[in-house]
């Protein structure tokens, strides 16, 4: 007969576990070994943090997603939590890196996510400061702000609810009833001519529908463009040469010395009327002189008796001569 085996379930299932334990013991200090010593050549940064409320030593660091450190210490500076970083040697920090904590999932563990900045700014040098960083959103934080919201939101409800009772009271009796019919009515009567208007415009009716589908109005606004553009342009030319003192206008409009001429001109002008109207020279005293006009006037009035004289003897002369020549 075989010995019976002094081992008994129990025991094996002891010994299973105490094995699976230690192996579990080992990789986790196999596991943060590499994290914590493998590392140890990085270079090391700082993160101050308002709150780093769920951080553990020897969380995750990453960027876009990928582990690059771990968090080798907290501690509390100048009221604030100072995270010590410590990444891997071939990451490079700008000044203006961001750092932020993060959690993955809904309840997961919490790590800092890195934006290493931009190549604009300049080089953040080993044993820096990253400045701008910005604490998780916690949880509790968030249901203490949920009275103050409500309390936001209590007037909005207010008002929706006044306005639904005063609809309620309008529409809920007759005359109500009544109104929102004919509201309705109307609002029908005029989308049934606004499609109207918009089947005649189709249609071409109308003025406006003739603008929108005649050809020949479009001719003629074009032919009214075409006329008013040459216009323009003809315009645009008179000016051109006009500023550029071509053509008698534009020499008028240009040249000096033809202005200066017509200034001068225009003095020996009112030079001459001065004088008419002091009764200087000839025209003045014919014009401001009374008794010289009063003469003027009788040796007209003499000169015509003498023509009237003359037309009275010419009939007479005329006849003598002939009567004379005659006798002869």
């Amino acid at each position: 007969m075989k010995a019976k085996s002094t081992w008994g379930p129990e025991v094996k299932v002891g010994i299973f576990v105490l094995v699976a334990l230690l192996l579990l013991a080992y990789m986790s200090l196999k596991v943060g070994r590499f994290a914590t010593i493998g590392w140890r050549a990085g270079k090391t940064y700082y993160a101050p943090f308002a709150s780093v409320s769920g951080l553990v030593l020897n969380g995750q660091v990453e960027v876009a997603g990928v582990e690059v450190g771990r968090i080798k210490d907290i501690t509390l500076k100048d009221h604030q939590a100072q995270v010590e970083l410590l990444l891997q040697p071939d990451l490079e920090l700008r000044q203006d890196a961001q750092a932020t904590i993060r959690t993955k999932g809904m309840l997961g563990e919490k790590f800092i996510e890195l934006h290493p900045g931009t190549a604009a700014a300049a080089p953040l040098e080993a044993g820096g400061t990253i400045t701008d960083t910005q604490s998780a959103v916690e949880f509790d934080e968030v249901l203490r702000r949920v009275p103050s919201v409500l309390k936001d939101i209590q007037p909005i409800l207010s008002d929706v609810r006044a306005i639904s009772q005063s609809l309620q009271r309008v529409i809920g009796t007759a005359e109500g009833e009544a109104s929102l019919k004919e509201m309705l009515d109307n609002f029908q009567a005029a989308s049934k001519s606004l499609s109207q208007i918009a089947k005649d415009l189709e249609q071409g009716r109308g003025t406006l529908g003739k603008l929108l589908k005649e050809d020949q109005l479009y001719r003629q606004v074009q032919g009214t463009m075409t006329e008013l553009e040459s216009a323009i342009a003809n315009l645009n030319r008179f000016s051109t040469r006009l500023a550029q003192g071509q053509g008698t206008l534009g020499k008028l409009a240009n040249d000096d010395r033809l202005y200066d001429q017509a200034q001068q001109a225009i003095n020996r002008l009112n030079r001459v009327a001065q004088k008419i109207d002091h009764g200087e020279g000839t025209l003045g005293k014919l014009v401001n002189d009374q008794s010289l006009y009063d003469e003027t006037q009788k040796a007209v009035k003499n000169v015509n008796q003498a023509m009237e004289g003359i037309k009275e003897q010419t009939p007479i002369t005329v006849l003598g001569t002939i009567g004379a020549t005659v006798l002869r």
